[in-house]
């Protein structure tokens, strides 16, 4: 909808935004609240304060599902940008009673919209169910936002309960990037066995399907002086990572280097000279800047000659005329037994 709202702007078509905000103030459905939040936010964004005033008078707090803290938490932000202030306590008051407390993603999120609409009482009585014994500890992102809900609540107690749960040794291992942000946010709180525990199972069982942000982990261990766990995770990244991408393998081999992982980064140097993918014309250029100098520097020459020509077959021709003399020596072409071209002109295709 607000796409179309703002192409009729475009179009300079006001008796058309008139009508059209006018239709959405009056008949939408008010049951979803997260299609509530997007309407009420589009219609503030076109400055319709008389069909936000006529959707406000029909009272969308009342008549939402609530079902979901996450959806309650965006509800109440939207409502409070519209100035509906009784709505936002009404809202905040049943929430802080009665939302199911399982999930920590939308537990914390909900404490985060009760803070910003200044609704203590609501939060005290959010805390007073004790959310931190009831959540779910399966998903890092999530405990991660609880805990800094908790902490800008003030909610020591909370914080303990949680933290006695020992969430580091629950959390899923699929997710490297959010098991970084989990790993700071426990460093940051001082919950350093904690910290310590999680770094141990994420560099030991980390899913390394996703390379960057693998090296976004890796780089967070080094500079938190986590040795052995560096050591652990280079080794099982160097040996096991996919290769299928090669702008992300060239950002696990800058990781391993500036982690002084020096025998990982021959290893997967090694391993992307016989099996990168080098398909993308575009990113293996970046891949072969870094895979060279450590096949050099471990002269492997073997594994270069192997690297090189894979190139031709794989649409990368540029790349391998770059290498050594080949630029003189296939100046007309390659032949598909590797022979140099015979030397041609464009007369000679007439």
């Amino acid at each position: 909808m607000p796409e179309v709202l703002v192409r009729l702007q475009e179009l300079e078509a006001e008796e058309q935004i008139r009508v059209l905000t006018d239709r959405i103030a009056t008949t939408a459905a008010l049951d979803e609240p997260y299609t509530v939040a997007w309407l009420l936010d589009a219609l503030l964004d076109f400055g319709t304060q008389e069909q936000v005033a006529t959707l406000l008078a029909r009272q969308p707090a009342a008549h939402a599902s609530l079902n979901s803290p996450g959806a309650v938490a965006v509800l109440m932000n939207s409502l409070r940008k519209a100035g509906a202030h009784e709505q936002v306590a009404d809202l905040a008051t049943w929430a802080a009673a009665h939302i199911t407390l399982v999930g920590p993603l939308t537990v914390g999120r909900l404490l985060g919209a009760l803070q910003e609409a200044g609704a203590r009482e609501q939060v005290a009585t959010l805390l007073a169910r004790k959310p931190a014994a009831h959540v779910a500890l399966d998903d890092p992102q999530s405990v991660s936002i609880l805990l800094a809900g908790l902490r800008s609540a003030g909610a020591q107690e909370e914080i303990a309960v949680l933290m006695a749960r020992t969430p580091a040794a629950h959390v899923a291992l699929d997710d490297p990037g959010a098991l970084t942000i989990l790993l700071h946010r426990l460093k940051e709180m001082g919950a350093q066995d904690q910290a310590t525990l999680l770094a141990d199972r994420a560099a030991t069982h980390v899913t390394l399907g996703d390379l960057h942000n693998v090296a976004v982990l890796l780089n967070w261990l080094h500079d938190a002086d986590a040795h052995e766990q560096v050591t652990t995770l280079a080794e099982r990244a160097a040996a096991d990572a996919a290769l299928d991408n090669p702008h992300t393998v060239r950002e696990l081999l800058e990781a391993l280097g500036k982690v002084k992982a020096h025998e990982q980064v021959t290893t997967l140097a090694k391993r992307a000279a016989a099996d990168a993918a080098l398909d993308n014309r575009h990113t293996v250029p970046r891949l072969l800047e870094v895979v060279l100098p450590a096949l050099k520097a471990a002269r492997a020459g073997e594994h270069i000659a192997v690297l090189t020509e894979r190139l031709p077959g794989s649409g990368c021709f540029d790349s391998f005329i770059r290498f050594g003399d080949h630029g003189t020596r296939f100046r007309s072409g390659r032949e598909p037994d590797g022979r140099p071209a015979d030397p041609w002109s464009w007369q000679d295709l007439e």
